[in-house]
């Protein structure tokens, strides 16, 4: 674990920490990190900095509100999944043929479109801790490597992370927004789905 390497995740010994935020996903990402990592030994390291890094300490409130975001399109898909969306619907005990806008993906697309930032900030957070072991700080060599400059160890991968991470920022352009009339304005609010 990033935390664990870098001699961070002093936060995460504290349960009370993570009790007096009222969120959901921030809990189980605590519980996890903490079955992954021995966090009594995290707890007894020697302090060298008053304060972590916001990449590894904010870890449980950047991953929990991406899970609680997740969660919550996951939801959305199953009861859309689960939903009629045909148009024309057909009623044949009351005869009866209605067109409606039950096709309409607006609550598939508003719930697409907030997924991709919840999962750009997992993206984010984590690059920011990649930087963070390779930039010789906290005891740790630079790169990662015994003689940098002559070895890049683990730069490229850095690199290569830095570089990917604009690419969702550039397509989060919020996909729903972009709606266009059709048809002689029946279609006059074109669903982005």
């Amino acid at each position: 674990m990033t935390f664990a390497a870098d001699g961070n995740g002093y936060a995460l010994t504290n349960d009370g920490n993570q009790l007096i935020r009222f969120t959901t996903g921030d809990n189980p990402v605590v519980t996890n990190l903490g079955a992954l990592v021995d966090r009594s030994s995290i707890a007894a390291q020697q302090k060298q900095q008053v304060q972590d890094p916001y990449s590894f300490r904010c870890i449980p409130q950047v991953h929990g509100a991406s899970k609680d975001v997740f969660e919550n399109v996951l939801n959305v898909f199953l009861r859309e999944i689960n939903s009629v969306t045909d148009n024309p619907n057909i009623f044949p005990d009351e005869d009866l043929i209605v067109s409606g806008g039950n096709f309409h993906g607006q609550p598939l697309a508003l719930h697409l479109d907030f997924l991709s930032i919840a999962m750009s900030e997992i993206g984010n957070i984590s690059e920011r801790r990649t930087y963070q072991l390779i930039s010789g700080q906290r005891g740790l060599p630079l790169f990662l490597v015994k003689e940098a400059g002559l070895n890049s160890g683990f730069m490229i991968p850095q690199y290569t992370a830095a570089g990917i991470i604009p690419k969702p920022a550039l397509l989060q352009v919020a996909g729903n927004i972009c709606v266009t009339e059709i048809g002689l304005s029946v279609n006059s609010h074109l669903g982005p789905s």
